[in-house]
C-alpha cells in the first residue's frame, strides 16, 4: 500500500516493494501492457481511468492509493505527464519510486531520456514529491544479508557473498565502478545502493559529531566544577584572614 500525509509520501509496505521487484525481475512490458488495456478501455473503466489520473495530477504527496503496485503508480504518472515512453527505462533499469525522488538530470539521461525539455519537465515534477524512503540508518547486525532485503535488493545477497563481501562496512566506500565489477548493472539499483549508503554514513557522521559534542560538554562541566572549586576554596581563604584580622 501507499500511504499519503501532509508531510509527504511513506512508501513502508513490503508488499508494494515486492511488487516491483517482480514487476521489474520479471518482463516490464507485462506492466506496460496492463496500464495500456487501462487506457484503451471505456465505461465504467474509462471513469475509473480518469479518477485514477485525477488522483496522480493532485501530486504523489496527497494522495492514497490501495492495492497498486509502485511499477503501476509509475505507469500512471508518466502516462498522466505525457511520457508513457519512458516506463521501460525505468522498469528495466530497476529505479523504484524513492530512487527515483532522488533522480538526477544526469541519471536521467543515462536512463536514455535526451530531451532537455523533457528531463526539465520530469525533475520539477519529481521534486513535488516529497516522498520519505524507508532504507535503515543502522543494522546491527552489520551483515549484506540483513540489509539488502531492507532496501529491496535481496537478489544481491548470494553475489556479493560469493564474491566474499558478507559486512556492510566492506562495501561502504564502493563506487558506482565497484559495484558494476561485482555485477550489478542496472543503474537504479546502483543509484539505490550509493544512497542507502550515504544515509548510513550520514547517520553515522552524526552521531559521532553528537558524541564529540558531549564529550567536549563534559569536559567542560569538569573543568567548570574544578573552577568553581577553586573559586571557593579561595573565597574561604579570604574571609578566614578577614575574621583573623
Amino acid at each position: 500500500a501507499v500511504y499519503g500525509s501532509s508531510s509527504g509520501l511513506l512508501l513502508n509496505s513490503s508488499q508494494s516493494r515486492l511488487s516491483i521487484q517482480s514487476s521489474i525481475s520479471g518482463d516490464a512490458s507485462l506492466v506496460i501492457n496492463n496500464m495500456a488495456n487501462i487506457f484503451d478501455h471505456s465505461g465504467s473503466e474509462r471513469l475509473h481511468e480518469d479518477h485514477l489520473k485525477d488522483i496522480i495530477r493532485l501530486s504523489l504527496s496527497d494522495i492514497m492509493i490501495e492495492r497498486m503496485s509502485e511499477a503501476e503508480i509509475l505507469a500512471l504518472w508518466l502516462g498522466d505527464l505525457g511520457y508513457p515512453e519512458y516506463l521501460t527505462a525505468f522498469l528495466t533499469q530497476g529505479y523504484d519510486l524513492s530512487t527515483i525522488a532522488r533522480i538526477t538530470p544526469e541519471d536521467l539521461t543515462a536512463l536514455g531520456i535526451t530531451h532537455p525539455t523533457h528531463r526539465r519537465f520530469l525533475i520539477s515534477e519529481i521534486h513535488r514529491w516529497h516522498i520519505t524512503d524507508t532504507w535503515p540508518t543502522l543494522v546491527p547486525s552489520g551483515e549484506l544479508r540483513d540489509w539488502l532485503p531492507l532496501i529491496g535488493l535481496p537478489e544481491y545477497v548470494a553475489l556479493f557473498e560469493d564474491q566474499g563481501y558478507c559486512r556492510i562496512g566492506e562495501v561502504k566506500n564502493f563506487t558506482w565502478e565497484d559495484f558494476e565489477d561485482i555485477g550489478i548493472k542496472k543503474l537504479g539499483h546502483l543509484k539505490r545502493l550509493g544512497l542507502a549508503i550515504k544515509k548510513m554514513k550520514d547517520y553515522e557522521f552524526r552521531q559521532t559529531q553528537s558524541n564529540n559534542s558531549l564529550q567536549q560538554l563534559g569536559t567542560f562541566a569538569v573543568h567548570q566544577n574544578k573552577i568553581g572549586f577553586q573559586a571557593s576554596f579561595l573565597l574561604c581563604v579570604i574571609l578566614l584572614t578577614v575574621f583573623k584580622t
